[in-house]
């Protein structure tokens, strides 16, 4: 089964099985058109539909601007998967990370070193400053995305 999970962010996650898992990031002023077109070339090839399913993370009860691009992004998520037939599941954040940690209140850093710890390769940026200085921050997007994918997959 061909999965695509989403983590619906100012900086989204996105995972299909493998070895990596991605993350981009949209401006905000062109952030809906640059999505639309992203999801376009991921989700069709010479016209066919490249996924079984699309998965995300039901993120509802977030507050603020957060809540503004989720739904953003959620609706353009909507509409291809009408226009590509293809289902769309959501799952509870708490649910998913229950199943992928065991616990539905693991922390970010919980989720992001399970991943590695699976051999999944995340990315990453390397500290300028401040006490991480010279140390790896790992995209919690991505890491999201292999979780909401394992989740589905349980």
């Amino acid at each position: 089964m061909r999965i695509l999970a989403l983590d619906l962010a100012t900086t989204t996650g996105y995972y299909t099985g493998g070895k990596n898992a991605g993350s981009i990031k949209f401006e905000k002023g062109t952030r809906v058109l640059d999505f639309w077109e992203w999801m376009c070339e991921k989700c069709f090839y010479e016209g066919e539909n490249n996924y079984d399913v699309i998965v995300i993370e039901n993120a509802i009860m977030q507050r603020g601007p957060a809540n503004e691009v989720f739904h953003d992004l959620k609706a353009v998520v909507k509409l291809v998967c009408q226009l590509t037939e293809t289902p769309l599941i959501g799952l509870s954040p708490t649910r998913v990370k229950k199943l992928f940690t065991g616990s539905g209140k693991a922390e970010k850093i919980d989720i992001i070193n399970k991943v590695l710890d699976m051999g999944i390769d995340l990315p990453y940026r390397i500290m300028k400053a401040g006490p991480d200085k010279g140390k790896k921050r790992y995209s919690s997007d991505a890491a999201d995305a292999v979780d909401i994918w394992q989740a589905f997959k349980v």
